[in-house]
């Protein structure tokens, strides 16, 4: 082996990601990358709003549910979780590949839908609704309110209020 290839970083390999992986070193495309939201994201803010005038109650970020989702209400065992399109690859025009280092993105891409269907399926086991929220359906408020309110998840008469506990 290069001597040179051997002094790389390996720091992907816990992750699944390939031992031939070597994390950018570009400061410019590090500080983007760090500026990207985990959690209080605008399609978040959205839903937020959209389930609170919905009169339903919840918790953010429950990281003692599999998958953390992004609201849940573990009396009326329901969790939501709001997929941004790009990170989780959702087939609309938010969710394209990059065209550099597309076998990184695929790879990428793969393990981040399978992770996501391990936690819901993880949630309905334990006898949750599960609702997934795209980005792309957080552009108009009113309109994710009119489809909240059609979705069996977000039936307030099963939605148990949880402002008892904390």
């Amino acid at each position: 082996m290069d001597s040179a290839l051997s002094r790389l970083p390996r720091s992907g390999h816990s992750r699944g990601m390939p031992l031939s992986y070597v994390p950018p070193q570009d400061p410019a495309r590090s500080a983007l990358m760090a500026r990207v939201r985990r959690s209080g994201t605008a399609p978040e803010l959205t839903v937020a709003k959209a389930l609170r005038a919905l009169g339903l109650s919840y918790r953010k970020n429950v990281t003692a549910l599999a998958g953390s989702p992004d609201f849940a209400n573990r009396r009326g065992k329901r969790a939501v979780f709001v997929h941004g399109c790009f990170w989780h690859h959702h087939r609309c025009g938010r969710g394209r590949k990059p065209k550099a280092n597309l076998e990184y993105w695929v790879d990428k891409f793969a393990r981040n839908r399978s992770r996501d269907a391990r936690s819901a399926r993880t949630l309905r086991r334990a006898g949750f609704r599960v609702l997934i929220i795209w980005e792309c359906e957080c552009g108009d408020t009113a309109a994710l309110l009119r489809e909240l309110a059609k979705r069996p998840a977000c039936d307030r008469s099963k939605w148990a209020r949880e402002d008892a506990e904390a």
